[in-house]
């Protein structure tokens, strides 16, 4: 029976540039040919070959299949092909090889990318499309396909996806997903059925990747792209090489930054490393089948000489973290050293857990398992996390605070509650509250570096102490810790100055606690912890509003109308202006959106304020780009419509969204009018488009047409301004205000979505417009001009 079985890997090298999207990016024909061309892509050798499946064996993770090593090695064709026949149309890279006739046997073969750069591939996404090609009936097939990492020493992280019933489908593109900095097979979408992480891999330090094929040849006629060709030898097919920042929406930063104190006195126990681990939550609220795993945004050494660490999903949105700082065994660290380690992470959620613990180690075994008698601590410290809870999820009442409380949390020590948890009391505790430009200000380019106990700036501070039952948290009242307690610190009462945390404040909070310590004394050391409060980059319209928070009157159009347009969402509602707290989480209007506190005060993207009520002043927000065609046509009292742009995150694929929009007809500066038509009597609402769905979206920017409406005009002219809002929004329209305000919003606000306000000199039909080839406005000379002029016609002459 002839039968071709083989698989194939592919490891990594993408560069480290962080101002562009994507970061890069071999997608066309002419990208791969001026790799080959250039020599960025080239065979690997039989060394690096055998380099790499000893790393397969030595370092295969928990929870997969090992990936099949034990092949014979061949150089490769590689070449660019313009499709890949039946199986897809895509140009991309095929390697081939082996002899036409090749006896049977199990063979393998790699292609290395040397891309010249030292990337840092935190927080990267790397995007591929494999086409795992089977041939016929006669089980001749791909088994396997894989893709890894490797870095400037050599070390090595990599996934691979069995084929077949169940995995990758043979003979269909599959796009594969990976967030480069995690490990574990659900860092990868679709899951991927095995991992490897040799220990030593750095995500900072990618040189280059490479693409091996696997293969169990057994005869047979299996040709090689493109079409036509007859040689039968072993081939995969693979492109659009992307690599990209992380899908995830606007994260906020945390931190954590502890003294810690080397309190083993026995110089044969002195350690060389030390361990942290913790479970953080962090998803995407708006989508959560989408993995927003953390980002480890900096870390702190101190007196170590390497960092190491790995993200591992666990499910549900949490995600264990291990960190590894460490010496040479040569260099350990003396008795009674004092060090900061820390680190900072962007999470993804208004809920963040940290529930850490850390030990000292010996060549990277725990010292509290060598160590004869145990020790006091069986070599751990003591390490307070925290859960942060904030209120941008379900924003709390206008006017009050978007934080919402903190809870420290002793889970130190050994998940085997007989060792290592370690009791401690709270003898201090202080909290501060900044704004961005405050932080950067009092402490510098680098304000997490400065949270520690030789730094002066953190000592300037506007510190407040916190209260427990009334009482200030002090040697002479210590707050008991025991291990896996709970200590809630509520910010707006728990304070002798209640303090309220803006979106996008960082609030700080440093703690002394007492504790026994590894040498059966007493002592105390500080620790730091630094969340900032969701960012509040939300979106809203910018039509003038006269219940604003300046309280001026706003009026529009040439006759000074009262403009009644609900735009703010805080001061002066209800009814509340449509606001959409995380606006580019989901599908949003045209291909940008710039992000505001409010309509009306506060900081804005733009940068100026959408409204300005004070000068009277609208239509200042700068993205207002989703309707195509403007200015639009708007025959009075004829079914007319429009076409819009909507962009779909990729995050964000397979959401759903509604589609509403007004338009002031008779100017007189609201949109909750119905006017009759006087030869017709047709009625005509100014709630143009009514819930339009637009469901289970495709990821990308995407054209829609609204459904057919009637439009009004107020005189035989027809050229004076008017006001449209187009919305687009996760629920149907249900507004707020008594009665309710049309163009207005919910009062717990949108999660995703955007508002677009224009004002516009609607077209009519009237007079010869046959002379503008781009009927439609969007720059293009196409079939929908042709449309658009063949409707125009229609329509002025019956």
């Amino acid at each position: 029976m002839k039968k071709l079985l083989f698989s194939s890997i592919l490891i990594l090298l993408i560069p480290g540039i962080i101002c562009a999207e994507p970061y890069f990016s071999k997608q066309g024909a002419a990208d791969w040919q001026e790799a080959l061309d250039a020599g960025f892509i080239r065979g690997l050798t039989p060394s690096e070959w055998d380099g790499y499946m000893n790393q397969w064996q030595q370092f295969l993770g928990p929870g997969g299949v090992p990936y099949p090593v034990d092949t014979q090695f061949l150089p490769p064709e590689l070449y660019v092909a313009e499709n890949a026949g039946d199986m897809d149309e895509q140009p991309g890279l095929v390697m081939a090889w082996g002899e036409d006739g090749q006896s049977d046997g199990d063979y393998a073969s790699a292609w290395v990318y040397e891309y010249g750069v030292d990337p840092d591939l935190s927080g990267a996404v790397i995007q591929i499309t494999v086409v795992p090609p089977q041939y016929g009936p006669t089980g001749s097939q791909v088994n396997t396909v894989s893709f890894g990492i490797r870095d400037m020493n050599g070390a090595i992280r990599s996934w691979h996806w069995v084929c077949g019933p169940g995995g990758i489908p043979w003979n269909t593109p599959t796009t594969i997903t990976i967030n480069a900095w995690m490990t574990g097979i659900g860092a990868t979408t679709p899951s991927a059925s095995g991992f490897m992480n040799n220990p030593a891999f750095d995500i900072t330090k990618v040189i280059d990747f490479i693409v091996d094929e696997n293969a169990a040849w057994v005869g047979g006629a299996a040709p090689v792209p493109p079409p036509g060709q007859t040689v039968p030898k072993p081939w995969n097919y693979w492109y659009d090489l992307i690599v990209r920042p992380s899908d995830n929406p606007e994260g906020m930063t945390v931190g954590f930054n502890p003294e810690i104190h080397q309190d083993i006195e026995n110089p044969d126990l002195w350690p060389n490393d030390y361990h942290m681990e913790f479970v953080v939550e962090s998803y995407n609220p708006f989508n959560p089948d989408v993995p927003a795993p953390p980002i480890l945004l900096s870390h702190i050494d101190d007196m170590f000489m390497s960092f190491d660490y790995s993200i591992t999903p666990l499910g549900d949105g949490y995600y264990q973290v291990e960190m590894d700082w460490s010496n040479p065994v040569e260099d350990p660290i003396p008795y009674c050293t004092v060090i900061h380690l820390g680190f900072e992470l962007e999470v993804i959620n208004s809920n963040v857990i940290l529930e850490v613990k850390g030990w000292w180690t010996k060549d990277g075994e725990p010292v509290g398992d060598i160590a004869e008698p145990n020790l006091p601590n069986d070599g751990f410290t003591p390490l307070l996390g925290f859960r942060v809870e904030d209120g941008m999820i379900n924003p709390p009442p206008i006017g009050m605070p978007e934080f919402g409380y903190l809870t420290l949390r002793n889970g130190d020590g050994n998940p085997d509650t007989s060792q290592g948890e370690i009791p401690v009391e709270i003898v201090q505790l202080e909290l501060a509250v900044l704004s961005p430009e405050e932080l950067a200000n009092q402490l510098g380019d680098y304000p997490f570096g400065e949270l520690n106990s030789s730094s002066p700036l953190q000592q300037e501070l506007p510190w407040q102490p916190a209260l427990i039952d009334g009482a200030l948290v002090g040697e002479n009242n210590p707050v008991n810790m025991p291990p896996d307690s709970f200590f809630d610190v509520f910010f707006d009462i728990d304070l002798p100055e209640p303090t309220p945390i803006d979106a996008g404040d960082f609030v700080i909070i440093r703690e002394k606690v007492r504790f026994t310590n590894n040498n059966n004394m007493v002592e105390e050391r500080w620790s730091w912890h630094m969340h900032e409060a969701d960012n509040g980059e939300c979106d809203l319209g910018d039509a003038p509003d006269d219940t604003n928070a300046a309280f001026a009157p706003m009026t529009t159009y040439p006759a000074a109308v009262a403009a009644k347009f609900p735009t703010t969402y805080q001061n002066g509602s209800p009814p509340f202006g449509p606001i959409h707290f995380w606006p580019a989480s989901g599908p949003y209007l045209g291909t940008g959106v710039t992000l505001e506190w409010d309509a009306d005060f506060g900081s804005d993207e733009d940068p100026t304020n959408n409204i300005i009520p004070v000068s009277n002043t609208a239509d200042k927000d700068f993205a207002d780009d989703g309707i195509i065609g403007m200015p639009l046509s708007m025959p009075k009292c004829e079914n007319t419509a429009f076409d819009y742009r909507v962009t779909v995150p990729s995050a964000a694929a397979g959401l759903s969204a509604y589609v509403n929009a007004w338009a002031d007809f008779n100017r007189d500066g609201d949109w909750d009018d119905v006017i009759v038509c006087q030869d017709s009597g047709q009625q005509v609402s100014e709630w143009i488009v009514q819930d339009q769905p637009l469901a289970n979206l495709s990821a990308g920017v995407q054209t829609f047409t609204t459904p057919p409406f009637y439009s009004w005009h107020p005189g035989s002219a027809d050229e004076e301004p008017m006001w449209l809002r187009i919305t687009i929004s996760p629920l149907p329209f249900t507004g707020s205000g008594d009665p309710v305000a049309a163009g207005s919003g919910p009062p717990w606000g949108y999660t995703y979505g955007e508002t677009e306000d224009y004002l516009f000199v609607p077209v009519t039909t009237e007079g010869d417009t046959c002379d503008c080839a781009d009927l439609t406005g969007d720059g293009f000379v196409d079939l929908s001009d042709l449309a658009c002029m063949a409707s125009q016609w229609l329509t002025s002459c019956p």
